[in-house]
């Protein structure tokens, strides 16, 4: 292709300053990114390759970089790219009706955990907080009324994730929360 735009769905009011940079791997094939606003909820990406040379194949050619608007809570957003069309050399356009969902962690004052299967088939969790807080990790058996609250770690974060696990997880089912004391 010699030219390809994308649609970007951003979470309205939360993800701000969008930018595009060309992927350090694709600078003999791609000569320009821009991104531009196309209605007040969407951004257009717009690629576009080096005189005499195509995009094809797959690879990535650019980096979406965004900024968390300032002052609001912890929180896993939702990023959707659509609606692709490239254009052929020859003018044909090709289109992909597959969506590409994405996600931003913005972290704030509140800690986030996430839980996920490792790449070794295990039960691990993910904790995202500020640099310098320390946050509590607590597991109970049940939800129902009164919960029970045991402490499975204290963590002081030195970078905004920490991954912890593989968890041992005794017979039945298991809740986490994270919190900042």
């Amino acid at each position: 292709m010699s030219n390809l735009t994308v649609a970007v769905d951003l979470p309205a009011g939360r993800l701000i300053d969008p930018s595009v940079e060309i992927h350090e791997n694709a600078t003999n094939v791609v000569g320009l990114a821009t991104i531009g606003p196309l209605t007040d909820l969407l951004q257009i990406i717009n690629l576009a390759a080096l005189t005499n040379t195509y995009m094809y194949g797959t690879q990535q050619v650019a980096w979406l970089y965004v900024t968390a608007a300032s002052n609001q809570p912890s929180a896993f957003l939702r990023v959707r790219l659509f609606d692709s069309i490239g254009s052929l050399p020859d003018g044909t356009l090709v289109t992909n009706l597959n969506e590409q969902i994405g996600r931003v962690v913005v972290v704030g004052q509140e800690p986030l955990l996430e839980g996920f299967i490792s790449s070794n088939r295990q039960p691990a969790l993910a904790l995202y907080a500020l640099v310098g807080t320390t946050n509590v990790v607590e597991s109970s058996a049940s939800l129902a009324e009164p919960v029970s609250w045991l402490q499975h770690e204290q963590i002081t974060m030195t970078n905004l994730q920490r991954v912890l696990g593989p968890i041992t997880l005794p017979q039945g089912q298991r809740f986490f929360r994270a919190w900042r004391p």
